[in-house]
């Protein structure tokens, strides 16, 4: 059980990290394309 949650926690971590990453690029003018390379 401990090592679903843990697996969880960090998918959403990572979704976070995603967002912010996605958010900080679109202030910068960047496409999602540029992003994703």
């Amino acid at each position: 059980m401990d090592l679903a949650a843990n697996e969880i926690s960090i998918y959403d971590k990572l979704s976070e990290t995603v967002d912010l990453v996605r958010q900080t690029g679109h202030q910068c003018g960047m496409s999602e394309k540029a992003i994703e390379k």
